[in-house]
Parts: structure tokens; C-alpha cells; sequence
């Protein structure tokens, strides 16, 4: 069940490395709170997708949300951020429970 969608305006790069920063309460009603794990999967582009990133809860996961006061931030720091939504491109965020899924967003 889809619990609610934004948009991330624009892939920025730091470092030469691609960036998708997000910070908002979205990220901790779908239970993504600060210091929570979470693993993340890349689908390459293929004739029948334009991508899309997974990331689901994990107690072991590879990676940690980091946090402000208390607001949970999400940062994606990785090159194939960058070659599947292209620097400046539009990210969609589709939050359910345990699981946020990146997609190729439009204006």
C-alpha cells in the first residue's frame, strides 16, 4: 500500500559523485528513522523501465538513514544515482511501509 509520493527535484553531484538528499517526515512514517538500515537496489534502464532504485528496512542493511533534530534524512551518495535519473534530473519517491522506491520523476 502506497502511503504517500514526492518529488526530489533535481540529482546534484558532490564530489563528482551523484546525490539524492531527501529530508522530510514522509521518510519516517514509512519507518525509515534516524540510525534505522536499509539495503538499496539498482535497476538498470531496459526497454521496459526507465530504472528505478529499492530501498528496504534491514536490521543488518548496508546502509543508515542519517538525521536533523530528530528528522530522518535520506542521502544517496553513488554514481549509479546519477546514470539512471541523470544530473538534474526529476526523482519520484513512492513511500510504503519498510520500503521506498526511486523512480524517474517529470516536472
Amino acid at each position: 500500500m502506497i502511503t504517500s509520493k514526492t518529488k526530489v527535484k533535481a540529482i546534484g553531484k558532490t564530489k563528482a559523485v551523484g546525490r539524492i538528499q531527501v529530508e522530510n517526515q514522509k521518510l519516517h512514517r514509512a519507518g525509515f528513522i534516524v540510525g534505522a538500515r536499509y539495503d538499496r537496489v539498482f535497476d538498470s534502464y531496459d526497454s521496459s523501465t526507465d530504472g528505478f532504485v529499492v530501498l528496504s528496512l534491514n536490521p543488518t542493511g548496508a546502509y543508515a538513514m542519517a538525521g536533523n533534530k530528530g528528522v530522518p534524512v535520506l542521502d544517496i551518495k553513488c554514481n549509479e544515482a546519477l546514470e539512471l535519473f541523470g544530473e538534474g534530473g526529476v526523482v519520484e519517491l513512492v513511500y510504503e511501509a519498510g520500503q521506498i522506491t526511486l523512480v524517474r520523476g517529470f516536472l
